[in-house]
């Protein structure tokens, strides 16, 4: 019989990658990933190119760009799973090599699913400034990330740095 038993015998013919997508689904975690498009630059990050939390304090009255740098975008939330980790606890698990500091705040995720549809959600498609995941009511951005395959694509390894506390 196939991994699971007998619920799992339709499975023979699946890759790797549907076998993965399909396990993340079934036993994952959800996040929601927050997507940011169009827009322009706020005030805010006029100079450094990314948010800037102290001009805001300063010009409480000026636009709001919500954490982001930008004003005007389109913001759209997705629902994914993933198995989620933190990654001081997997560390010494997982052969991922990871550049600069990671904080025990930090997640580690295993694969990325669009949770309506079931299809696999590749992180290099990420607005890295401007995108963000919601986990257990925390913001975190794409710290780095790497691809696990075998003769395809299969799933993906990233780390989360996390950006801000409770929401």
């Amino acid at each position: 019989m196939g991994r699971g038993g007998a619920d799992r015998l339709g499975e023979a013919n699946m890759t790797d990658h549907q076998l993965f997508c399909q396990d993340v689904l079934r036993y994952g975690t959800g996040l929601t990933l927050v997507r940011h498009g169009g827009g322009s630059n706020c005030p805010c990050a006029e100079k450094t190119g990314v948010y800037s939390p102290e001009w805001h304090r300063n010009h409480p009255v000026d636009t709001d760009c919500e954490g982001v740098g930008r004003t005007g975008t389109v913001v759209s939330e997705l629902s994914i799973k993933a198995f989620v980790f933190n990654y001081t606890m997997v560390k010494t698990f997982v052969q991922f090599q990871v550049v600069g500091n990671v904080t025990a705040r930090d997640m580690m995720i295993i694969g990325t699913v669009n949770e309506e549809d079931g299809t696999f959600l590749d992180l290099n498609t990420l607005d890295l400034l401007n995108d963000y995941f919601v986990y257990n009511g925390c913001r975190y951005r794409l710290k780095q990330s790497e691809i696990l395959s075998s003769d395809e694509k299969v799933a993906q390894f990233a780390i989360l740095r996390q950006i801000q506390g409770q929401e």
